[in-house]
């Protein structure tokens, strides 16, 4: 799939995901989205995607979140010359957290996640499917009440479709929050 195709493709998707929450936000919500790069790494290669999240958190300490990823760029297993690519990867976590003064909090997080990858070699190719728990944690900062950055590491347990035990993604995004004080 063409890399113009997929970023397109993936910003459309945010936009839709935002035009949902918004309609659903409400003055004192909790509704946020993220939007952005992770890079993924197993089987010796690290492909890139983008990522984007929407997320409820029903009180300080606890919510929830999905997740949709899509390939932006593949990578090469070395040393066999596979060309390793991620179609898309879907899930659903919940997530605890602990605030840090006003701004900060850190958090963990606890899922199923489902992943589609394409491996290619010459002039075929096949995809996997793969689904598994997945865990992580990481950090959140909010600039102001509505925007901020976020990075987390995720760890997904395979199935065993395919050739590693577990997948594990670095991820920096951005933040919005809907609602919140004016």
């Amino acid at each position: 799939m063409c890399y113009r195709y997929k970023v397109a493709s993936a910003a459309i998707a945010s936009l839709i995901s935002i035009a949902s929450f918004s309609s659903l936000a409400k003055a004192e919500s909790e509704l946020y989205v993220t939007g952005g790069v992770a890079s993924f790494d197993f089987d010796h290669a690290s492909p890139t995607v983008a990522t984007f999240r929407g997320g409820w958190n029903w009180n300080e300490h606890f919510g929830a979140e999905v997740e949709g990823s899509f390939g932006v760029s593949s990578d090469t297993i070395d040393p066999s010359e596979i060309e390793l690519d991620i179609e898309s990867q879907i899930g659903a976590y919940l997530v605890g957290h602990i605030p840090i003064g006003e701004q900060a909090s850190v958090f963990a997080r606890l899922g199923y996640v489902r992943t589609e990858l394409e491996y290619e070699y010459s002039a075929s190719g096949f995809i996997v499917d793969s689904d598994g728990v997945a865990s992580g944690f990481g950090g959140q900062y909010m600039f102001t009440d509505r925007f901020g950055i976020r990075g987390d590491f995720t760890r997904m347990d395979t199935d065993g479709s395919i050739n590693t035990n577990a997948i594990e993604a670095l991820t920096v995004s951005g933040v919005f929050k809907f609602g919140g004080p004016e």
